[in-house]
C-alpha cells in the first residue's frame, strides 16, 4: 500500500508543476496592455510502474491512471512591467484499478511577470504562488482500506507555495534563416511550506517554424523541464504530496494556428533520471486563444 501511496502523490506534484503547457512564448515575452492568451487542456496518463528513491523502475500493484482538465492565462496589465499569469487544474482524476478514485479541484496558480530587458534577447522575472485549493487528505466516508485508498489520491498538496523565477528568451530567423526559432530558458526556486523539501525548477524550450504558406500556421516545439530537489524524504513515509520528487523529463508538441487567435496542440511527455514518480508518458490535448 506505501508504494501506491508513493506513486500517486508523486505524479501528482509533476502535474501540479505544469503539464497543462502555456503557449510557446509565455512569460519571456510580456504581452501589452489588454492583450492576453487563454488554454484549455486535457492530460491523460496510466503507469503500473514507478521510479523509485534510487531511480529505478519498481512495478506497483495496480495501474494507476490519472485525468486532468487545466485552465492556463495570461493578461497584459502595464507595458513591459506586468503581465498576470493563472495555472489552474480545474478538474483532477485520480484512480487505482480495482482500488477506487478521487475527483475534484486541483491546486491553482497565481503568477505575476516584468521584462526587464526586451531584446533582442529577453530577461524576464516573475514569482508564481501557490493556493492549496486541491483536497490534500480526501476520505471515502468508509472506514478500512476503501478511506486509505482514498487519502493515497489526494487532489492537492496543502500548502501554500512561492517560486520565484527567471525566463530568458531569445527568437530569430525568417529572413536570412531558412526557418523561424524561438529558445527560451527558465530556472524558479521553489520554496515549499509545511516542512517540505525546498526543489529547483528547470525549463530549456526550443520552438521551429517553416515560414511558408500552411506551414507557417503549425510551431514544432521541443523541451526539457525538471524539478531537483534539495534532499530525499524518509524512506518510512511521505511528508506530503510529491516531497522529495525529483524528475528530467523531455517532451514535444506540435502547435497549430485553426483561425484568427484560435489554435490547438497535442504533446506528449516522458520522464528519466526520475524519483517516486509514475513512469509513464502523459498525453495531453489543448485549445488555445489569443486576443
Amino acid at each position: 500500500m506505501w508504494g501506491i501511496r508513493a506513486a500517486a502523490l508523486a505524479v501528482a506534484t509533476v502535474s501540479v508543476l505544469g503539464l497543462a503547457t502555456p503557449s510557446a512564448s509565455a512569460q519571456a515575452w510580456i504581452r501589452d496592455p489588454g492583450q492576453g492568451y487563454v488554454n484549455l487542456s486535457l492530460s491523460r496518463l496510466s503507469g503500473d510502474e514507478i521510479f523509485s528513491q534510487d531511480g529505478e523502475r519498481q512495478e506497483i500493484v495496480d495501474t494507476y491512471s490519472q485525468t486532468i482538465i487545466g485552465l492556463y492565462a495570461e493578461l497584459g496589465v502595464i507595458d513591459r512591467w506586468l503581465m498576470l499569469t493563472f495555472n489552474g487544474e480545474l478538474y483532477r482524476r485520480n484512480a487505482l484499478d480495482n482500488q477506487g478514485a478521487t475527483q475534484g479541484l486541483g491546486d491553482l496558480q497565481i503568477g505575476a511577470w516584468s521584462g526587464l530587458i526586451e531584446g533582442p534577447i529577453r530577461l524576464t522575472v516573475g514569482v508564481v504562488l501557490g493556493i492549496p485549493t486541491g483536497d490534500d487528505d480526501p476520505s471515502s466516508g468508509i472506514d478500512g482500506e476503501a478511506d486509505l485508498t482514498a487519502a493515497s489520491l489526494p487532489t492537492g498538496d496543502g500548502e501554500v507555495d512561492v517560486t520565484p523565477t527567471v525566463v530568458l528568451g531569445y527568437a530569430f530567423g525568417g529572413q536570412s534563416w531558412p526557418l523561424r526559432h524561438f529558445v527560451t530558458a527558465r530556472v524558479g526556486y521553489w520554496l515549499r511550506t509545511r516542512g517540505f523539501v525546498d526543489a529547483i525548477t528547470y525549463q530549456v524550450e526550443f520552438g521551429t517554424q517553416v515560414p511558408v504558406t500552411f506551414l507557417d500556421r503549425f510551431w514544432f516545439i521541443l523541451r526539457v523541464r525538471g524539478v531537483e530537489a534539495f534532499s530525499e524524504p524518509d524512506q518510512g513515509g511521505f511528508a506530503g504530496l510529491g516531497d522529495g520528487v525529483t524528475y528530467t523529463s523531455p517532451s514535444a508538441e506540435v502547435f497549430g494556428r485553426i483561425w484568427g487567435g484560435l489554435g490547438a496542440s497535442v504533446g506528449v511527455d516522458t520522464a528519466v533520471r526520475a524519483r517516486s514518480i509514475i513512469a509513464a508518458a502523459p498525453f495531453r490535448f489543448t485549445l488555445s486563444y489569443e486576443f
